[in-house]
């Protein structure tokens, strides 16, 4: 990879990554604290007809993403990479502002 970015040039297919790259510290401390943040929003569970409350990860997962696909594989992947959307959204928009935070 050194050779084919820093020695060939060929660096225009990598924003991804750097974008990934420059805050690495921000994704680590506050995607624990986004999780935690959503779980915290409860709303009615569908299966208990307004009896009991769930959090708000587990009802979209269950109730979101689930549905749309025949194999629970392909489902927890929608969901990884529905998380890493989120994330690169985030993260794209400190890279394009240029904030980069530092320990």
């Amino acid at each position: 990879m050194y050779y084919i970015i820093d020695v060939k040039g060929y660096s225009g297919w990598t924003t991804f990554f750097v974008i990934f790259g420059v805050n690495p510290m921000v994704v680590f401390f506050f995607s624990g604290m986004i999780f935690r943040v959503l779980n915290a929003v409860k709303v009615d569970n569908p299966a208990e007809a307004g009896q009991e409350t769930m959090d708000l990860v587990p009802y979209f997962y269950q109730y979101q993403i689930v549905p749309k696909f025949v194999n629970p594989m392909n489902a927890s992947l929608a969901y990884a990479l529905l998380y890493l959307a989120l994330w690169f959204v985030i993260l794209f928009i400190l890279y394009r502002n240029k904030l980069v935070f530092r320990v």
